[in-house]
């Protein structure tokens, strides 16, 4: 799966080999190393993250709706009574 997307690749093999050399917990220096030497790619990087996202959203019931800025989600019948994405207040249309 990482074979296609290198940038994600690069990613989780400086995580990992961080965690090889001892550095068991995600905070402070191994957050700010992985961060320096090869950074997380954005979803609009990612071919696999974009995959993972779209499985995660075919999975959802069908009503349901998450908001492609903040990941809020929102339920059926929340898009008729509000305008907007409660936890980004991006505008939205339920169609």
């Amino acid at each position: 799966m990482l074979a296609e997307d290198e940038l994600l690749f690069r990613h989780t093999l400086v995580h990992e080999l961080l965690h090889a050399a001892g550095m068991v917990e995600h905070g402070g220096n191994h957050a700010e190393l992985v961060k320096r030497i090869a950074p997380a790619p954005s979803l609009a990087e990612s071919v696999v993250l974009r995959r993972l996202r779209q499985e995660v959203l075919d999975s959802l019931p069908e009503r349901q709706w998450i908001c492609g800025n903040c990941g809020h989600p929102l339920g059926e019948g929340q898009g008729q009574r509000a305008h907007e994405v409660p936890k980004c207040a991006r505008p939205f249309s339920t169609n």
